[in-house]
């Protein structure tokens, strides 16, 4: 029976024991691998006399994933903005449907913020809009983007005769 040490040569794998004198079980753990990209540790055994033996431990990457956070937004008529929180694994892109609408940026890699600007709504009827974030490996997110179309206004003429006129400008006065 030998004594023997082990070590691991990446942070994101652990092993116990990680000691020891003759025959064993070592139980490995890792960390979940987040990136899309695989990844390789090596564990050396070495014994006291200074024989060594390793195992190659393979990991692979992750599925491309994407989040958006929020998914749908309701704004006025008005032009203006809203931030969206963008969650990734791997490098995306963003782009919108109709022309009234840009995302900053609209490129990225991995998590962060981005601006999704839209100008006035000058029509009377609401429009919709879907804002698409795809990454290197396929995964999509959207959001939704409904906007308010402007408000009518209604211009209303009063013709008055003379006699309802000083009637109504006393009423006005007597108002203020």
């Amino acid at each position: 029976n030998t004594d023997w040490t082990a070590a691991a040569d990446a942070d994101w794998i652990s092993f116990a024991p990680n000691a020891g004198s003759g025959d064993a079980a070592i139980t490995v753990k890792y960390e979940m691998n987040m990136t899309t990209v695989g990844r390789q540790a090596t564990v050396t055994f070495t014994t006291a006399t200074g024989e060594s033996a390793s195992v190659v431990i393979t990991q692979s990457g992750a599925d491309a994933a994407i989040s958006v956070d929020p998914t749908t937004i309701e704004i006025g008529s008005a032009e203006g903005d809203a931030t969206v929180a963008v969650t990734a694994n791997e490098s995306w892109t963003a782009s919108a449907d109709a022309d009234w609408i840009a995302v900053v940026p609209d490129a990225g890699n991995g998590s962060g913020d981005v601006i999704i600007t839209y100008l006035a709504n000058d029509d009377l009827e609401d429009r919709s809009a879907t804002v698409t974030f795809t990454t290197t490996g396929g995964a999509t997110a959207t959001v939704a983007v409904t906007q308010a179309g402007r408000e009518r206004v209604t211009v209303v003429d009063i013709v008055v005769n003379s006699d309802v006129h000083e009637t109504l400008e006393a009423a006005v006065i007597a108002a203020e």
